[in-house]
């Protein structure tokens, strides 16, 4: 073996090497962006999780909203703009996962879970008059997805809450 052969074994280990450093690091970008999607998916929930959680725990808010997706202009002035900037909260949260998901850092199974909540909220009346007022604050594919649910919407989430319900019978377990 002489020097020339020495060194075209040394270009090929050389080149070999970085084809496979080159690999590693496409690897790492990868999980990288995929662990910034689920950051960014994460925060995305944690906004609707904390808007559920101040209904569940301050009283006044939740009765503001449970009056206002029943009828938004029953409320004063002042609960008004409490409604308006809790549903605010909720349909940037929406946004969010919205745009991640068309950006593919969302899988399929949390958008569509995120989806099916916003689209039994958005059959209420207050919600359907917040929208009307505001659905120009929020970019246009959210616009037409909202749009679009309400379309195929129906109050029946405030059913729910009736007290004319019939009870519900607990399962005997056999």
């Amino acid at each position: 073996m002489d020097w020339a052969m020495l060194g075209a074994i040394g270009e090929l280990l050389g080149a070999a090497g970085v084809i496979f450093s080159l690999l590693y690091l496409a690897r790492q970008i990868k999980e990288s962006t995929r662990g910034e999607q689920r950051t960014r998916y994460e925060a995305s929930l944690q906004g609707a999780t904390r808007w559920s959680e101040s209904l569940a725990v301050e009283h006044d808010i939740a009765s503001i909203v449970f009056r206002g997706i029943a009828d938004r202009n029953s409320l004063t002035p002042e609960e008004k703009f409490r409604f308006n900037c809790s549903l605010l909260m909720l349909f940037r949260a929406y946004e969010s996962v919205s745009q991640y998901s068309d950006e593919g850092g969302v899988h399929e199974w949390g958008k569509e879970a995120f989806f099916i909540s916003i689209g039994d909220f958005v059959g209420l009346p207050g919600v359907q008059d917040y929208w009307r007022d505001r659905r120009h604050w929020f970019a246009p594919h959210v616009r037409a997805e909202i749009d679009r649910m309400i379309a195929e919407s129906s109050p029946r989430m405030l059913d729910s809450y009736s007290e004319s319900r019939p009870p519900v019978e607990a399962s005997t377990g056999s």
